[in-house]
């Protein structure tokens, strides 16, 4: 079952920025591509994106997942049936 990642424009804006930056921004920025096209391949997380979801993961809002991208960065989706909104 695919899974549907809709981006919002600040999502996209914010991903270039950190790209144009360098460093370890540009870093996060790929990993979260990275995730997210692995998310949209398999509806079922892979053992490589649950090492990646942060700690306490998000427990205060319902469909709310966290993945850490190293250096302080964090990718923050939200699942709605099979859309998952970045």
């Amino acid at each position: 079952m695919d899974i549907t990642i809709s981006c919002s424009p600040q999502f996209v804006k914010q991903l270039s920025q950190l790209e144009k930056a360098g460093g370890k921004g540009a870093l996060a920025a790929k990993q979260a591509e990275r995730i997210a096209g692995r998310l949209a391949e398999t509806a079922a997380h892979s053992p490589f994106l649950r090492n990646k979801q942060t700690k306490g993961g998000e427990k205060r809002f319902k469909n709310i997942e966290k993945y850490d991208l190293g250096a302080g960065y964090r990718l923050i989706c939200k699942r709605e049936g099979r859309t998952l909104s970045l």
